[in-house]
């Protein structure tokens, strides 16, 4: 019965041939796509939609449609592409990489005392993954010498330098313009004076009395007391010295014709404009443990430079060679693209001052911290302007205050505006680049993208037009947008790939917030040489341009706001003037980076509904963030996380989801 079986199984199963002359059907081949891949430098990891697919130069075949391809190489920003795969082409895609690593610097033992006639022999070398542009050396903020080659040497004359300690540092810059720095510390001792021969006392002899004995008592030798040394406060380190920049050659094409322009200030006659040269100007430098400041009062007052020592790395966007442009008020057509944190008034679009001499003045405080005091008196308006720049002890960022006040005598409508050019980490911002906007819509300002609305319309912050604007990789043109209404008093720039970034903390006194960036498609040679884009994040009195802020005839108005340095911490996605926040949900866990531009020691309490989380005190720095994890669940309930001073006060609450 089984052989039965098994034999009526197989005749079932068995193929039975088609009839002759029947065609057979052929398999479908799927279609493919081709995309070959290449990248300068090469052997770049290529990830096909989030998945590893090999090293350039690579050929893909993806099924057709969209797809993002993402090259990532150590030492250079990830580069990402969105392309539309097409059944039987062959597609071409290829990217030049972004260098983000700094140079290294390496340098030879320097002895820490030096007498004045030995001199001091400065000896480094730099290396890069790409190539050396640059290095400097720099005593007490002074430039002593430059080269452009990957090694420096250079005897210090140490006999021009006053007795006492001294600072040095060398700067090396890669061909895609990011920096490194070493400090070193020496000090200069003064020659000890030889002491005169002493002549010696004359011996007395005193004859003994006959009648009386003397008894001399010894004397004891007092043993000298040291006072104990107490370690002195730290103190921000304030100078004086000069910086050479290129720049095109606009001075002589200035010229003046307040009837035509309606006011004194310079126009630019831009065919005479000449081919670029270096100028020098004068520099405040303030220095802490974590940050370095460069002002320059003769460009606008401007902050220059902002730079994070632990790694190095630069803030602010600065134009390689300064170019002047078309852009700026329409009156007076013309702003110089330099770059920095610029303080923009009494109208729109950069103001008359940018490039125009301030006062400047350093002053110190009792806590250690030191503050540049920048001065204009503006000729339209006669608006009286003071900027004082403070840098604290052991902080990494700066507290701005500002006063304005009206000395005309009739009340004044003006615009007054912050703006900070940024590139964190690195020269030119990349695909990292994440914009930290608290709102929900935004008025567009301008735009060279067509999918957006026009200038006036309004339209969801950040997903827009199919994409997430809060990521820089997605804007395709220049866009300009204002934010009316912030649910949090903030705005933040941060660089994935560079891991660095800047929080801008608001004043109540401070309406208007706005962003302005290039995008991957606009031309850059209209205000740079090199090609690197920046992006802007501005602080008004108004709340946008069609707006201004008045004041009555003697009338003055102060605020003061923050603006810090974010690293290491992943992101920005809540802050106050005092710390941040930035969470990433993986799973049921959330990742938690808390991070200040201070050194604090806090509570951190985070909870869920009526369940509490966790609960635990930590001590943060600026270059040591807090990192903690807790288990969420799955339930979609908000996790408030709640950051609390020593005195139980709140440093900063936010939820997520």
């Amino acid at each position: 019965m089984a052989l039965l079986l098994c034999g009526c199984l197989l005749a079932a199963c068995r193929t039975v041939p088609p009839p002759p002359g029947t065609p057979i059907a052929q398999a479908e081949t799927p279609c493919r796509a081709a995309l070959q891949v290449a990248s300068t430098p090469a052997d770049a990891q290529v990830l096909l939609d989030g998945q590893p697919a090999g090293n350039t130069p690579l050929l893909l075949s993806p099924v057709p449609g969209p797809h993002q391809i993402t090259l990532q190489r150590e030492g250079y920003a990830a580069h990402r592409m969105e392309i539309e795969a097409r059944c039987g082409a062959t597609q071409t895609l290829a990217a030049s990489l972004h260098d983000i690593a700094p140079p290294g610097i390496a340098l030879d033992e320097l002895p820490a005392r030096v007498a004045p006639e030995e001199g001091l022999k400065v000896v480094a070398q730099a290396t890069d993954n790409e190539a050396i542009a640059a290095m400097s050396l720099y005593i007490d903020e002074t430039l002593a010498h430059s080269t452009g080659e990957a090694s420096l040497r250079h005897n210090i004359d140490t006999r021009a330098l006053a007795p006492g300690p001294h600072q040095g540092r060398i700067l090396a810059r890669d061909a895609a313009g990011n920096e490194a720095a070493a400090i070193f510390a020496f000090e200069i001792v003064a020659p000890t004076a030889t002491p005169s021969p002493i002549a010696p006392s004359p011996t007395a002899t005193v004859a003994p009395s006959p009648s009386a004995t003397a008894t001399v008592a010894p004397s004891a030798t007092p043993t000298p007391t040291r006072a104990p040394t107490a370690t002195p406060p730290p103190t921000v380190a304030a100078s004086q010295g000069e910086i050479s920049l290129l720049v095109y050659d606009y001075e002589g094409a200035l010229y003046t014709d307040p009837e035509g322009a309606g006011h004194p200030y310079p126009l630019l006659d831009h065919d005479r404009v000449g081919p670029p040269v270096s100028r020098t100007y004068r520099t405040i430098v303030l220095r802490n443990e974590y940050l370095e400041l460069v002002i320059l009062p003769e460009l606008g007052g401007r902050i220059y430079q902002m730079r994070y020592l632990p790694t190095g790395q630069p803030l602010l966007y600065n134009n390689r060679i300064a170019k002047p442009t078309r852009w700026g008020p329409l009156d007076q057509g013309w702003w110089l693209a330099l770059g920095g944190i610029e303080f923009a008034l009494p109208v729109d679009e950069h103001g008359y001052l940018t490039a125009q001499p301030w006062e400047a003045s350093i002053s110190r405080e009792s806590d250690g911290s030191a503050t540049v005091s920048l001065h204009i008196l503006e000729q339209t308006r006669r608006l009286d302007v003071r900027v004082e720049i403070t840098l604290r002890p052991r902080e990494a960022g700066i507290h701005l205050r500002t006063w304005l006040r009206n000395q005309s005598d009739q009340a004044q409508s003006f615009q007054y505006w912050v703006n900070a050019m940024l590139s964190p980490g690195q020269h030119g911002v990349g695909p990292g680049l994440r914009l930290t906007l608290p709102a929900e819509t935004v008025v567009v300002h301008s735009s060279g993208d067509i999918a957006l609305p026009p200038a006036g319309g309004t339209m969801p912050w950040p997903l827009a037009a199919g994409r997430d604007l809060s990521r820089y990789g997605e804007w395709r043109n220049w866009l300009g947008v204002f934010a009316p209404r912030l649910s949090a008093p903030f705005v933040a720039a941060y660089d994935e790939d560079a891991q660095i970034g800047l929080v801008h903390a608001f004043s109540p006194a401070m309406q208007g917030v706005k962003l302005f960036g290039f995008g991957r498609d606009f031309d850059a040679s209209a205000f740079a040489d090199d090609g690197a884009h920046y992006v802007e994040l501005w602080g008004g009195l108004s709340p946008s341009f069609w707006q201004d802020a008045s004041l009555a005839a003697g009338e003055s108005v102060s605020w003061q706001d923050a603006w810090y340095v974010v690293a290491q911490s992943g992101g920005v996605d809540f802050a106050t003037a005092d710390a941040s926040l930035y969470a990433r949900r993986d799973g049921d866990r959330l990742h938690l980076t808390v991070a200040s531009p201070g050194e604090h020691r806090w509570r951190l309490r985070v909870s869920q509904g009526e369940r509490l989380l966790l609960d635990q005190t930590f001590t943060v720095r600026p270059d040591a963030p807090l990192r903690a994890s807790v288990d969420v669940g799955n339930t979609g309930q908000q996790v408030d996380v709640h950051i609390l001073a020593s005195d139980g006060s709140t440093v900063a609450r936010h939820g997520f989801w």
